[in-house]
């Protein structure tokens, strides 16, 4: 049944203007989308060396909901970020009268030493929508530059192994007991740190003194670090195993460590303790040096002829070919072959095979392994400003478990600081030495 045409014309005009008016809203809404991107630092009125900072990055829109985001945080010379320790936040916020989405992305960063902190602008790239069913708009956003004061508590005149915390505790292990020890026995001594809003890479290694009679060979320490409802706790384990290679009394010095509560406002020192180790002789290795100190005189102190010299000689020689195939013989090939495999110039080689094969784990591990056989030259080579770059940037791939970083320009940095070094390192120097703190990352 036809309508009137005086009731179908009201009606047409009535969807016409609904229309109308539908077009010229999303016409205006469309060009009225906004998105920005926001950065800073959450931390308390005053940020301490060693302690985490939560880097924040918000995107913003005033559209409906976002997508599709990307963030690409700079490098930042004094600080670490965890990149893959991230947290996220939906916010709401009135800006101009207008309701804004944030999307706030909170990093934890832990700031490595004292001064002012710079952190470049922060690219990223996402998409809004103006609706939840419309098309997305491709944004790419920089916030601007921020920086960071950091204050050194007081007291503190070397910051490399502080550690700034609320809770901290240590613990130390000796296997075996040192006890009824010998020459040839060897000892492992444990220490595991722990601590709060502190990851476990932030923890400079223990340092292992010079002793001599004692060669020290430590192991690649073991770093772990939990999140529990959005609080860190990171854990770092190391081991050293000392062999005792004289007889007579020896003691290991203590070591001391820091760590600063920005809490109570209060320094702590916790103590690894000295270990005092008395070393009787070897029966066995005694043994073989009688045998080998045999007297060419006999009894009467007469001189033995030349044919029992020659008899003696070889029984010697005899006694010298039995002895490889001994237990004791065995041993002192396989700590040959340790020693070699600790020397300095075979973990320098290690250091550069892990990055000609641009692997930053491997990298790094055995860039502290080479590290502590450099000696007492540690000083020098960790003052290289070069060097100290460079592990930024392998710290910060590992950190964010990156695929793409490539070794070669770390390799030239250990190259340089090598040669730059104030006397030579011999490529027989086969004694594991000191165990330096970790290199400073920027100026102390």
């Amino acid at each position: 049944m036809n309508e009137p045409r005086n009731v179908r014309r009201p009606r047409l005009m009535l969807a016409a203007l609904t229309g109308g008016l539908m077009l010229l809203a999303t016409s205006f809404s469309t060009h009225a989308i906004e998105a920005r991107v926001r950065a800073g630092v959450e931390t308390g009125e005053t940020t301490w060396v060693g302690q985490q900072v939560g880097l924040y990055v918000d995107i913003m829109t005033n559209g409906v909901r976002f997508g599709g985001q990307r963030i690409r945080l700079p490098e930042v010379p004094g600080a670490l970020i965890l990149e893959d320790a991230v947290s996220t936040v939906r916010l709401n916020e009135q800006i101009d009268g207008e309701s804004w989405q944030i999307l706030r992305y909170v990093y934890p960063m832990f700031v490595q030493r004292e001064g002012q902190i710079e952190i470049k602008s922060i690219n990223a790239e996402f998409n809004v929508y103006e609706t939840f069913t419309s098309q997305p708009i491709a944004v790419e956003k920089a916030s601007k530059e921020i920086s960071l004061q950091v204050k050194r508590p007081p007291g503190v005149t070397d910051t490399r192994t502080l550690v700034s915390t609320s809770d901290f505790s240590i613990s130390v292990t000796v296997s075996p007991e040192p006890e009824s020890l010998i020459v040839g026995d060897a000892l492992t001594q444990t220490v595991t740190r722990r601590a709060s809003d502190v990851s476990g890479m932030a923890f400079a290694p223990i340092v292992v003194a010079e002793v001599s009679g004692i060669a020290a060979y430590p192991k690649v320490p073991d770093v772990d670090d939990r999140h529990n409802r959005g609080e860190l706790t990171g854990t770092r384990v190391d081991s050293v195993t000392y062999v005792l290679e004289q007889v007579g009394e020896f003691e290991i010095p203590e070591t001391r460590l820091l760590w600063w509560n920005p809490k109570s406002g209060r320094l702590n020192t916790e103590t690894i303790p000295a270990l005092s180790l008395t070393v009787e002789a070897n029966p066995i290795l005694q043994n073989e040096q009688d045998a080998n100190s045999v007297s060419l005189q006999d009894g009467d102190g007469r001189r033995i002829s030349k044919p029992l010299i020659a008899v003696a000689l070889a029984a010697i020689a005899l006694l010298f070919l039995g002895a490889m195939f001994a237990p004791n013989y065995r041993r002192w090939l396989a700590r040959r072959r340790m020693d070699r495999q600790h020397s300095e110039w075979s973990r320098y080689r290690k250091l550069l095979r892990a990055c000609s094969k641009h692997d930053s784990t491997q990298a790094y591990n055995e860039y502290y392994r080479w590290l502590a056989a450099t000696g007492d030259q540690q000083k020098a080579i960790c003052g290289n400003k070069t060097l100290a770059d460079e592990l930024i940037r392998l710290q910060n791939a590992l950190v964010r478990q990156e695929s793409d970083w490539r070794g070669r320009r770390f390799a030239a940095a250990v190259r340089k600081a090598r040669q730059e070094k104030p006397y030579g390192l011999s490529q027989s120097e086969s004694s594991l030495l000191t165990l330096n703190p970790r290199p400073l990352i920027g100026d102390s």
